[in-house]
């Protein structure tokens, strides 16, 4: 099986590790190709163009959408780890490599995860978590 994975920027989907595929149908996510910015409407056709490509095959695309990636921690000033501090108990960062472990793990599922299937930043934290129970 082949997996390709598209991870991007914004808005917040809806799926959880261990449960059967999940997508959000909240009308910001459906109409990401409509967006106010053109950089989301350019991103939003590309997902959608990607999803649509892989129909019927082996092929797997997932979108991120994430509220604040904290840079690692050979880039990361002290502004970057007062933001994470604010933003964790909303589940709205993630470290850069917990996102990379993210990755890994949603790869390692691609059976268990639907074509076009947007991925959240509490998604990603979730799959990080489950990453690092199974090493």
């Amino acid at each position: 099986m082949v997996s390709f994975n598209l991870w991007g920027y914004l808005t917040l989907g809806t799926l959880t590790p261990g449960r059967e595929s999940a997508r959000n149908t909240s009308p910001r996510m459906e109409d990401g190709a409509n967006g106010s910015q053109h950089w989301a409407r350019a991103k939003g056709r590309a997902e959608l163009e990607l999803a649509n490509l892989a129909t019927g095959g082996d092929l797997r695309t997932y979108s991120y959408r994430s509220a604040y990636v904290r840079r690692t921690s050979e880039q990361a000033n002290v502004l970057d780890y007062i933001g994470e501090a604010l933003l964790r108990p909303g589940k709205l960062v993630i470290p850069a490599n917990e996102l990379g472990n993210a990755m890994l793990e949603i790869s390692a599922r691609a059976s268990e995860l639907e074509n076009g299937t947007l991925i959240d930043n509490a998604d990603s934290i979730a799959y990080a978590e489950a990453y690092h129970i199974e090493q």
